[in-house]
């Protein structure tokens, strides 16, 4: 018997319609979820996107933040997920 998943937060994430665009037409299906967290990632880094402190996916983002420094979560390059 398979073990029991957590459900996955759903988070909203709002893109202009160019970057939409690109999206679909570059990104394969089965890779853009994670593109959209290494954008997101790279945005906050570059500054480019502020999010509120009480915003779900900032806490989430502190919460995994907090937790990579703990030990308990291994943050996975591209190459290492996808072998490119």
């Amino acid at each position: 018997m398979a073990a029991a998943t957590q459900p996955r937060k759903r988070i909203k994430v709002t893109f202009p319609q160019a970057v939409f665009d690109l999206l679909v037409a570059d990104v394969p299906p089965g890779k853009r979820s994670a593109f959209i967290v290494a954008a997101t990632e790279e945005a906050l880094r570059r500054k480019l996107l502020h999010l509120e402190a009480d915003s779900p996916l900032y806490q989430d983002m502190a919460e995994i933040l907090q937790r990579r420094e703990q030990g308990d979560v291994k943050l996975h390059s591209h190459t290492e997920v996808w072998g490119e």
